[in-house]
């Protein structure tokens, strides 16, 4: 019986390290993303706007070109399978995806996330940082493939860094001078105006 709780014990302090190492490996990186920063905080929150179905709602909330030519903090993680990333947007064209699992919209997206990742394989690479631990993102993607980059146990990273507290999915396009292109809500679909956009912006940049 002994024997038995021992064994769980260290399961369980396995666990806790190997969760704990990844959020400690997500850093910042300094740069000058001071304009970011102060965009990001100084939200017009107090003005509201009325939705298609009569809600009202922070204006912030529905205008997302706020970010539009910031330069955008990059970081290193990472990946859920252990790669070290460093995101410095060099590469071409990224595509940073801010989920978490229990996020209807944040899942609905992924077919189309897919997608964009299987058409413009080489031109785009597509970041997805997800707030969930990786055990249970292990578990997810067995029934919902996903086919670019994860960056598990991020909730530092999105609250402290890049202050992603609001609104889910976001997906920013980031071209690589590390200035945002556009910034979107989730995908319904290829003919979805959010998908258009994006698709339109990776057409344009890698001409």
């Amino acid at each position: 019986m002994k024997l038995a709780h021992l064994i769980i014990r260290w399961i369980v302090f396995i666990l806790l390290f190997c969760c704990k190492s990844s959020i400690i490996s997500q850093t910042i990186i300094p740069d000058d993303f001071s304009e970011y920063y102060h965009r990001i905080a100084n939200l017009p929150k107090d003005s509201m706007v009325r939705t298609a179905n009569g809600v009202l709602v922070p204006k912030y909330l529905l205008d997302l070109d706020f970010l539009d030519g910031c330069k955008i903090p990059i970081f290193q993680a990472k990946s859920l399978y252990g790669k070290d990333l460093n995101v410095n947007y060099n590469g071409g064209l990224t595509l940073l995806n801010f989920w978490f699992i229990v996020c209807t919209p944040c899942v609905d997206e992924i077919p189309f996330l897919n997608e964009l990742q299987n058409k413009y394989l080489g031109k785009l690479n597509i970041v997805s940082i997800c707030r969930d631990p990786e055990p249970y993102i292990l578990n997810f993607i067995e029934n919902h493939p996903i086919n670019y980059t994860i960056v598990p146990n991020a909730e530092i990273l999105i609250d402290n860094h890049f202050r992603m507290t609001w609104g889910y999915p976001k997906n920013i396009l980031v071209n690589s001078d590390g200035k945002v292109l556009a910034m979107t809500r989730g995908f319904k679909g290829t003919e979805d105006v959010n998908y258009q956009k994006i698709e339109n912006l990776i057409e344009q940049n890698t001409k």
